[in-house]
């Protein structure tokens, strides 16, 4: 339950409109994944990629699903996507993107979505190491029980 907190928290943090300059005299947002890593936004994210559904969640619940630009595929397969059906028409339409899950990820599909930020099972290493190798800010996510 920790872990969930602590995605809300970074969600949170990028997604946020209030700017930064509001908390301190930098303007840079900084973050650290599960992995240990630093990310660090120059402004809030737009553009989100969000291949977990469980994050997916978190960004509803703060009120930004219109920054969602793409979903997990096991979003239209699985049995949440009733729930997540009333809450986005673009979800209950499928015209969304879903250029993967935690199983694969479309590396091209993703990098032309030009996304502010993807989100991904941190231990996805293979499909981290070639989208930040592109040059796309990846979030990864681990929840232990």
């Amino acid at each position: 339950m920790k872990r969930y907190y602590l995605i809300i928290h970074f969600l949170f943090l990028i997604i946020l409109v209030i700017p930064c300059s509001a908390f301190s005299v930098s303007k840079e947002i900084k973050v650290v994944d599960f992995r240990g890593k630093e990310l660090t936004f120059s402004k809030p994210v737009r553009r989100i990629v969000c291949l977990i559904e469980s994050a997916l969640s978190g960004i509803y619940m703060l009120g930004k699903e219109k920054n969602i630009i793409a979903v997990s595929t096991n979003v239209y397969t699985g049995d949440v996507f009733r729930y997540y059906a009333l809450l986005d028409e673009r979800i209950k339409n499928k015209s969304l993107p879903a250029p993967g899950s935690w199983e694969f990820v479309n590396i091209e599909s993703v990098v032309a979505l030009k996304p502010d930020v993807v989100i991904i099972w941190s231990k996805q290493t293979e499909t981290i190491k070639s989208l930040e190798e592109r040059g796309i800010p990846v979030f990864g996510v681990f929840i232990n029980r």
